[in-house]
């Protein structure tokens, strides 16, 4: 069992509260008590205005709580600092960041 599959595996199992991500698909789905309520398709989310987009989706229909967690989702998988939105700017996500998050693969 590769590197990535062990953390694909931690996070799938630990998740970020109501919040856990599959990586089959690569969404982010919102599960309060194990049923499914939203799910963000991370393959979509390429700017800092998509990831804005989903934040603003979303708030309003989770507690205060689920919000946070969400965005330690966001900040864990995406690192929008790093790659989205640093300094200012607005910039894309590398075309493979996904697989390459996955497997430890990213100069961060």
């Amino acid at each position: 069992m590769g590197p990535h599959f062990l953390k694909a595996y931690q996070l799938w199992h630990e998740g970020w509260g109501d919040w856990i991500l599959d990586i089959e698909n690569w969404t982010l789905q919102f599960r309060p008590e194990g049923i499914w309520r939203y799910e963000i398709d991370l393959e979509r989310v390429h700017t800092s205005a998509h990831l804005l987009d989903w934040i603003f989706q979303i708030h309003g229909r989770v507690t205060d709580e689920q919000m946070g967690q969400l965005i330690f989702a966001l900040d864990d998988i995406l690192n929008p600092q790093r790659w989205m939105c640093s300094f200012g700017l607005s910039r894309r996500l590398p075309k493979d960041y996904l697989s390459k998050w996955l497997a430890n693969e990213l100069d961060e």
